[in-house]
C-alpha cells in the first residue's frame, strides 16, 4: 500500500508554531491517522476562535485533535510519556478524540516524578533544561533494568492507561493501514542533541529519521514522507536560569522583545519568559540540510506580524529559499502565519494577492 506522509517539525530552537500549522493542516486535509512521539518538556498549542478550540498538548498530536478525518492516533515507541499528563489530555479532549482509537507503543518510555527530582539534582537546568524528567527517564529506559523496565508495556499494567497500550504486532498494523498520515515532532532541529549547541540541546536528536524512527516508521517509507518546517522570522529560546539556555548563531544576535515593539513571551511549559533573536539563515540553511524531504520540503514561517513589513518579511523569505552549497534544493515558503489563530495562517499565494490589493 502507498502511504502519503506529511511531516511537520522544527526547524529552529521550538516554539515556532508547530502546533498551529499542524491543527491547520488537520482541519483542511483527509489524514485518517496522526502520530507523534512527543515529552513534556515541549507544548503544543492550537486555536481555532471559528470552531471554539483553545487547546495546549504535551503528549496527544494537535492534528489528532483539530482534524475530523483522523481515526486512530498513534504515540509511537520513542515517546517519554508522564502518566497523569496524558490521562488530563485524554478526559480534557475526549470531545475531540471522540470516535478516535489512542495506540500506544509498549516499549514508550514512562516519565515517573523522582525522574523530575533528579534532574532538579543534577543541576539541569544550568543548560536550558525544562526539568520534566524526560533526560533522566529516557536515561533509566536505556539502562533496561530487567526487574522493571522503563517502559508503559510493564510500568501500566493494571492502570487506567492499559487500555490504550497496544502489542508491536497491533502498532505495525495500526501504522500500515494507514493511507494519508500527519506526523508531528516535537522541540527544535537546532536543539538536536547531534547537529544543535552541545550540551545546550535537548536529550535527543531531532531530524526526520529520529522522528521517524520514534514513531516507529519502517525505513522503506522515508520516500513517502514530506517535510514541512517550521520557522519564526525571529526565532526564540528559552530564557537563562542558573546558567546559559545556549549562543545563538553567528549570523545572529539576540535582541529583545521590546525592540520589535512586541510584548515578551513565556514558554508554554516552565513559564520562563524566552529570549529572542534575529533571523539566521545559517540556521535555516542547516536545517534545510538535515531535515529537508526528498522533494517539495515546505516552510511555515511564523511570527510575520513581528517584522515591519512586507520588505523586511521577503528579505527573510528570501533567506529561507536561497541556494547554497549544502543547499542545492532549498524549501519553499508555503504558509505564513501573522498570529495564534488558525485564521492567522495564510497560503502564499492568499499572502501575494493579498499584497497586491493592498
Amino acid at each position: 500500500m502507498a502511504h502519503t506522509i506529511d511531516m511537520v517539525m522544527d526547524f529552529q530552537y521550538g516554539s515556532t508554531g508547530k502546533g498551529l500549522i499542524a491543527g491547520y493542516l488537520a482541519k483542511r486535509g483527509d489524514y485518517d491517522t496522526s502520530v507523534c512521539s512527543f515529552a513534556v518538556n515541549a507544548g503544543h498549542t492550537y486555536i481555532d476562535k471559528s470552531r471554539g478550540i483553545h487547546l495546549m498538548t504535551q503528549q496527544i498530536p494537535t492534528g489528532a485533535l483539530s482534524s475530523p478525518t483522523v481515526r486512530q492516533v498513534l504515540i509511537g515507541p520513542g515517546s517519554l510519556i508522564h502518566a497523569p499528563t496524558l490521562l488530563d489530555e485524554i478526559k480534557k479532549y475526549g470531545h475531540l478524540l471522540k470516535d478516535k482509537r489512542i495506540l500506544i507503543h509498549p516499549n514508550a518510555a514512562v516519565i515517573e516524578e523522582y525522574h523530575m527530582e533528579q534532574e532538579i539534582e543534577w543541576g539541569m537546568a544550568k543548560i536550558g533544561s525544562t526539568v520534566h524528567g524526560v533526560g533522566a527517564a529516557a536515561i533509566e529506559r536505556i539502562k533496561r533494568n530487567p526487574v522493571n523496565p522503563n517502559i508503559a508495556g510493564i510500568r501500566w499494567v493494571g492502570t487506567e492507561l492499559e487500555q490504550y497500550v497496544a502489542t508491536p504486532e497491533q502498532y505495525r498494523l495500526a501504522l500500515n493501514r494507514a493511507e494519508n498520515i500527519l506526523i508531528e515532532g516535537a522541540q527544535g532541529f537546532s536543539l538536536s542533541m547531534y547537529h544543535g549547541q552541545y550540551p545546550y540541546t535537548t536529550s535527543r536528536d531531532v531530524t526526520p529519521w529520529q522522528i521517524a524512527a520514534d514513531c516507529g516508521l519502517p525505513f522503506r517509507w522515508a520516500s513517502y514522507i514530506k517535510v514541512i518546517g517550521s520557522m519564526r522570522c525571529f526565532p526564540i529560546r528559552v530564557n537563562n536560569r542558573t546558567g546559559s539556555s545556549g549562543p545563538c548563531y553567528p549570523d545572529q544576535e539576540e535582541i529583545s522583545f521590546d525592540d520589535l515593539g512586541v510584548e515578551p513571551e513565556f514558554t508554554t511549559v516552565t513559564k520562563l519568559k524566552r529570549r529572542i533573536f534575529t533571523f539566521s539563515q545559517q540556521q535555516a540553511m542547516e536545517a534545510a540540510f538535515h531535515c529537508g524531504g526528498y522533494w517539495d520540503t515546505r516552510v511555515f514561517l511564523n511570527f510575520a506580524n513581528y517584522t515591519d513589513g512586507v520588505v523586511e518579511l521577503m528579505e527573510i523569505i528570501d533567506k529561507v529559499e536561497a541556494f547554497s552549497e549544502i543547499n542545492g534544493n532549498p524549501p519553499d515558503v508555503a504558509w505564513i502565519g501573522f498570529g495564534p489563530d488558525d485564521g492567522d495562517v495564510d497560503t502564499m499565494e492568499e499572502y501575494n494577492n493579498e499584497s497586491a490589493g493592498a
